[in-house]
Protein backbone atom coordinates (compact mmCIF):
# COMPACT_ATOMS: atom_id res chain seq x y z
CA UNK A 1 0.00 0.00 0.00
CA UNK A 2 1.16 3.45 -0.81
CA UNK A 3 1.14 6.34 1.62
CA UNK A 4 -1.83 7.85 -0.32
CA UNK A 5 -3.94 4.75 0.24
CA UNK A 6 -3.01 4.69 3.95
CA UNK A 7 -3.92 8.35 4.32
CA UNK A 8 -7.28 7.75 2.61
CA UNK A 9 -8.07 4.80 4.91
CA UNK A 10 -7.10 6.83 7.98
CA UNK A 11 -9.32 9.73 6.84
CA UNK A 12 -12.30 7.42 6.25
CA UNK A 13 -11.83 5.63 9.59
CA UNK A 14 -11.49 8.98 11.38
CA UNK A 15 -14.68 10.27 9.78
CA UNK A 16 -16.59 7.12 10.77
CA UNK A 17 -15.36 7.45 14.36
CA UNK A 18 -16.43 11.11 14.42
CA UNK A 19 -19.95 10.25 13.15
CA UNK A 20 -20.37 7.44 15.71
CA UNK A 21 -19.13 9.78 18.43
CA UNK A 22 -21.65 12.46 17.48
CA UNK A 23 -24.51 9.97 17.47
CA UNK A 24 -23.43 8.54 20.81
CA UNK A 25 -23.13 12.04 22.24
CA UNK A 26 -26.73 12.93 21.35
CA UNK A 27 -28.76 9.71 21.39
CA UNK A 28 -27.30 7.93 24.41
CA UNK A 29 -27.88 10.83 26.87
CA UNK A 30 -31.49 11.11 25.73
CA UNK A 31 -32.14 7.38 25.92
CA UNK A 32 -30.24 6.63 29.12
CA UNK A 33 -29.69 10.01 30.75
CA UNK A 34 -31.67 11.72 33.49
CA UNK A 35 -35.46 11.29 33.52
CA UNK A 36 -36.16 14.99 33.05
CA UNK A 37 -35.28 14.80 29.34
CA UNK A 38 -38.86 13.74 28.58
CA UNK A 39 -41.21 16.65 27.90
CA UNK A 40 -44.44 17.62 26.18
CA UNK A 41 -46.11 20.53 24.46
CA UNK A 42 -49.72 21.60 23.97
CA UNK A 43 -51.11 22.00 20.46
CA UNK A 44 -54.38 23.72 19.47
CA UNK A 45 -56.04 23.31 16.08
CA UNK A 46 -57.28 25.62 14.68
CA UNK A 47 -55.54 28.59 16.27
CA UNK A 48 -58.31 31.10 15.49
CA UNK A 49 -62.10 31.06 15.77
CA UNK A 50 -64.74 33.64 14.88
CA UNK A 51 -67.75 34.39 17.09
CA UNK A 52 -70.64 35.98 15.16
CA UNK A 53 -73.21 37.84 17.30
CA UNK A 54 -76.60 38.60 15.69
CA UNK A 55 -79.22 41.22 16.57
CA UNK A 56 -81.91 38.57 17.22
CA UNK A 57 -79.92 37.20 20.19
CA UNK A 58 -78.43 34.27 18.31
CA UNK A 59 -74.78 33.55 17.72
CA UNK A 60 -72.60 31.24 15.70
CA UNK A 61 -69.02 30.12 16.14
CA UNK A 62 -66.70 28.95 13.41
CA UNK A 63 -65.32 26.36 13.91
CA UNK A 64 -67.69 24.72 16.38
CA UNK A 65 -64.88 23.00 18.32
CA UNK A 66 -61.09 22.95 18.70
CA UNK A 67 -58.72 20.03 19.08
CA UNK A 68 -56.20 20.24 21.91
CA UNK A 69 -53.40 17.70 21.92
CA UNK A 70 -50.49 16.73 24.08
CA UNK A 71 -47.40 16.14 21.94
CA UNK A 72 -44.59 14.01 23.39
CA UNK A 73 -41.13 15.41 22.52
CA UNK A 74 -39.20 12.13 22.79
CA UNK A 75 -41.89 9.47 22.44
CA UNK A 76 -39.48 6.80 21.20
CA UNK A 77 -36.43 7.48 23.34
CA UNK A 78 -37.81 8.96 26.59
CA UNK A 79 -41.62 9.02 26.55
CA UNK A 80 -43.47 11.41 28.79
CA UNK A 81 -45.19 8.97 31.17
CA UNK A 82 -47.62 11.28 32.96
CA UNK A 83 -51.16 12.38 32.26
CA UNK A 84 -51.72 16.07 31.50
CA UNK A 85 -54.52 18.13 33.09
CA UNK A 86 -55.89 20.79 30.73
CA UNK A 87 -57.09 24.23 31.88
CA UNK A 88 -58.41 27.32 30.08
CA UNK A 89 -57.56 30.94 30.98
CA UNK A 90 -58.47 34.42 29.72
CA UNK A 91 -61.95 33.55 28.42
CA UNK A 92 -64.09 36.65 27.73
CA UNK A 93 -67.15 37.29 29.88
CA UNK A 94 -70.27 35.55 28.64
CA UNK A 95 -68.29 32.72 27.06
CA UNK A 96 -67.60 29.23 28.39
CA UNK A 97 -65.19 26.77 26.81
CA UNK A 98 -65.52 23.16 27.92
CA UNK A 99 -63.11 20.25 27.47
CA UNK A 100 -64.60 16.91 26.49
CA UNK A 101 -61.72 15.31 28.43
CA UNK A 102 -59.89 17.53 30.90
CA UNK A 103 -57.06 15.04 31.44
CA UNK A 104 -55.35 13.27 28.58
CA UNK A 105 -52.23 11.25 27.92
CA UNK A 106 -49.39 12.27 25.57
CA UNK A 107 -50.40 11.52 22.00
CA UNK A 108 -54.12 11.96 22.77
CA UNK A 109 -56.47 14.77 21.73
CA UNK A 110 -59.35 16.43 23.56
CA UNK A 111 -61.96 18.74 22.11
CA UNK A 112 -63.08 22.13 23.36
CA UNK A 113 -66.69 23.15 22.81
CA UNK A 114 -68.06 26.70 22.94
CA UNK A 115 -71.03 27.75 25.10
CA UNK A 116 -72.69 31.09 25.73
CA UNK A 117 -73.10 31.67 29.48
CA UNK A 118 -75.22 34.79 29.50
CA UNK A 119 -76.23 38.07 27.90
CA UNK A 120 -72.86 39.66 28.68
CA UNK A 121 -71.55 37.99 25.53
CA UNK A 122 -73.27 40.80 23.60
CA UNK A 123 -71.11 43.40 25.32
CA UNK A 124 -68.11 42.08 23.38
CA UNK A 125 -67.04 44.53 20.71
CA UNK A 126 -66.80 43.59 17.07
CA UNK A 127 -63.28 43.56 15.75
CA UNK A 128 -61.81 42.49 19.10
CA UNK A 129 -59.38 39.63 19.33
CA UNK A 130 -59.30 37.69 22.58
CA UNK A 131 -56.22 35.49 23.12
CA UNK A 132 -57.23 32.42 25.12
CA UNK A 133 -54.61 30.34 26.91
CA UNK A 134 -54.75 26.56 27.13
CA UNK A 135 -52.49 25.24 29.86
CA UNK A 136 -51.37 21.65 30.31
CA UNK A 137 -50.11 20.60 33.73
CA UNK A 138 -48.17 17.35 33.63
CA UNK A 139 -48.24 14.75 36.39
CA UNK A 140 -44.70 15.80 37.32
CA UNK A 141 -45.71 19.47 37.68
CA UNK A 142 -44.46 20.76 34.33
CA UNK A 143 -46.66 23.46 32.79
CA UNK A 144 -46.90 24.16 29.09
CA UNK A 145 -49.15 26.71 27.35
CA UNK A 146 -50.67 27.24 23.93
CA UNK A 147 -52.81 30.16 22.75
CA UNK A 148 -55.63 30.52 20.28
CA UNK A 149 -57.56 33.65 19.33
CA UNK A 150 -61.30 34.32 19.50
CA UNK A 151 -62.27 36.96 16.93
CA UNK A 152 -65.59 38.71 17.71
CA UNK A 153 -67.85 39.99 14.89
CA UNK A 154 -71.02 41.91 15.82
CA UNK A 155 -73.16 41.22 12.77
CA UNK A 156 -75.82 43.71 13.94
CA UNK A 157 -73.30 46.59 13.95
CA UNK A 158 -71.98 45.93 10.48
CA UNK A 159 -72.92 48.32 7.72
CA UNK A 160 -74.62 46.73 4.75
Amino acid sequence: MSWKENALLIAIAGSAIAVVGQLAGTIIPIAYGPGDVSDFLISVDPVEATLHLYSDGNYSIDPTFWNVGVVDFHKHLRPYKFGVLLKIFDVPEGVALVFHHAEIQPGDVSRISFKKTGPSIYSLNGGEYHPITIQGIGGDGRKRNATFVLNVVNEYNRSS
